[in-house]
């Protein structure tokens, strides 16, 4: 969709939280996209809000628990870490 394009273009130029909107917006659309709440977590923890990417990151859990990339960035939100500032977080492949 041209919300998530637009989130993914915000993320690329450095505006995470213009990212998050774009990304909010999507999960308004469709709350059940696992893709669109796990990079509304990603842009949340770029922009600072750490506490608020976990609660996203685990809503997007919640609808797919066998999904080692959101599973990953709820351990690193949660040891402190920021997460890659990139569309796609570099996490290691699933085992």
């Amino acid at each position: 969709t041209s919300l998530r394009a637009l989130g993914g273009l915000a993320l690329e130029v450095g505006d995470a939280e213009g990212a998050a909107g774009f990304y909010q917006r999507l999960t308004v659309l469709a709350p059940a996209d696992v893709d669109a709440l796990q990079k509304l977590g990603v842009a949340q923890g770029l922009a600072g809000r750490s506490a608020e990417a976990v609660e996203t990151l685990r809503q997007a859990l919640a609808l797919a628990p066998d999904d080692h990339r959101v599973r990953e960035l709820v351990r690193l939100l949660e040891g402190g870490a920021r997460p890659a500032a990139s569309r796609e977080p570099n996490l290691p492949p699933a085992p």
